[in-house]
């Protein structure tokens, strides 16, 4: 990773306030930018297809849920707070929840705290939302798909990638792919077309299969607890602790290893998420090379595997290098802020 040393006019737009401590958000739209002071405002006054810019420290401090009703894509700094330690992390308190409209959201780089990602109201049995797109997300309190409450569409075609969450409900969803996700929870799926690629199951979680035709493959399964019960599932190239996995006599399986958690990460896990923590599998470990691609079985493995400091693709300040005090004699006001990008 490399940084890049710059001088800024006037505000990175994913980070500039949080050096006062006052979150703002940034809804562009067309080459328009207009500041709220406001998370829930922001998104009611935004247009469809605008881009939302959310900027380090906590917005929505009162914790009501936050409701999203139309095609939106919410950009934050991070989550990690030693990694952003100029900005802080962009933190959302509360549930974040999708209702009919939220068709084709994108949601990158923030923390939902005290809260979960909601797909459906609760109260509704119409809510359809269709393909959402997470990536490098930290829901504390997990995902619930159920709460559309909507048997005959039920919300489709989402993908969470490089996310964090604690339980999962996919009671109601269709071709939901979770890929090189961290999970701390419980975990249930249902309906058809559930894809679990390349994710670390930590110890604690149980998993509840009820799904038809899913692919859970390359998956570490730390936890004692594994129940298949749905039909012509396949299980493919997975790490179990669990010696004894209760899979459905109609499922497939395939490649299936025995090992411990010391074996794999040189210590035992602890139960809930810590940024802190390195979760990088032993090279020597039995999930090198042992994936259906030839990669590492888990989250260090596959086409996306898991990223440095838990970073989007997008600048974020690294380190702020030095502010003048006054202005030069043009009149502009020099500031050099040194500024990093995953991977770049």
């Amino acid at each position: 990773m490399r940084t890049h040393a710059f001088t800024l006019c006037i505000g990175l737009l994913l980070t500039y306030t949080s050096f006062s401590q006052v979150t703002t958000v940034l809804v562009e739209h067309l080459g328009t930018t207009t500041a709220y002071t406001e998370l829930q405002t922001a998104i009611s006054a935004a247009p469809s297809g605008a881009k939302i810019y959310l900027s380090g420290g906590i917005h929505n401090p009162s914790g009501v849920d936050i409701i999203v009703d139309k095609p939106l894509e919410f950009i934050g700094a991070g989550f990690d707070l030693d990694t952003l330690v100029a900005t802080n992390a962009s933190i959302v308190r509360g549930d974040f929840t999708l209702v009919t409209g939220a068709d084709n959201c994108i949601l990158r780089g923030f923390k939902v705290e005290d809260g979960k990602l909601d797909i459906g109201s609760g109260t509704s049995s119409t809510d359809d939302i269709t393909n959402l797109f997470a990536e490098l997300c930290w829901f504390e309190d997990g995902i619930d798909f159920s709460d559309s409450g909507n048997t005959t569409a039920p919300p489709s075609f989402m993908m969470l990638r490089h996310c964090v969450f604690a339980d999962v409900s996919m009671s109601y969803a269709l071709n939901v792919t979770l890929q090189n996700c961290l999970i701390f929870g419980n975990i249930t799926t249902a309906y058809n077309g559930i894809t679990v690629d390349h994710c670390l199951f930590e110890n604690g979680s149980s998993v509840s299969v009820e799904s038809v035709n899913g692919m859970l493959t390359n998956n570490i399964y730390l936890g004692s607890s594994f129940f298949a019960s749905g039909e012509s599932n396949i299980f493919a190239n997975s790490i179990f602790v669990d010696t004894t996995p209760g899979f459905d006599v109609e499922d497939q399986i395939e490649n299936m290893y025995i090992a411990t958690e010391i074996s794999l990460f040189g210590e035992n896990l602890d139960l809930n998420f810590n940024p802190d923590v390195d979760y990088s599998t032993l090279p020597g470990s039995i999930a090198a090379n042992n994936a259906t691609d030839g990669t590492f079985i888990g989250h260090d493995g596959g086409v996306a595997p898991w990223p440095q400091n838990y970073l989007t693709d997008y600048p974020y300040i690294w380190n702020s290098s030095t502010i003048n005090s006054q202005t030069n004699a043009a009149g502009d006001l020099p500031v050099n802020i040194k500024v990093s990008a995953q991977g770049q």
